[in-house]
């Protein structure tokens, strides 16, 4: 949750304005009615981790308004491993914790 408040406060000081999914059963929730730029997925949360709920996401069977929707992945792993997994279960971009703002700020010009 505090990992959390500081991305949203960083996205507030780029001048965007954010929505917090506890897991990923409720990001999937909340994409589903309501229109969204992109999302920051964390990886590890719980009941639904980012990686099912990006999966969930880019399959189109769900009620997702946007499965093409950019997703940054965020995690506090820096393995290889972990990107490799991110970025094939459809994440666009890859990022680790602590959060960058330089680098949030650059993905997020790219993707709009």
């Amino acid at each position: 949750m505090l990992n959390a408040q500081v991305v949203m406060a960083f996205l507030k000081r780029l001048g965007h304005t954010s929505s917090m999914a506890g897991n990923g059963k409720v990001a999937i929730d909340l994409l589903a009615n309501e229109k969204f730029d992109a999302v920051i997925m964390d990886i590890e949360m719980p009941e639904m981790d980012g990686i099912e709920a990006t999966r969930a996401i880019r399959s189109g069977n769900g009620s997702v308004l946007d499965p093409n929707i950019p997703i940054i992945a965020l995690t506090a792993h820096a393995l290889k491993d972990y990107k490799q997994l991110s970025l094939e279960a459809g994440m666009n971009e890859y990022m680790t914790k602590p959060i960058d703002i330089k680098r949030l700020s650059e993905i997020l010009e790219a993707i709009a």
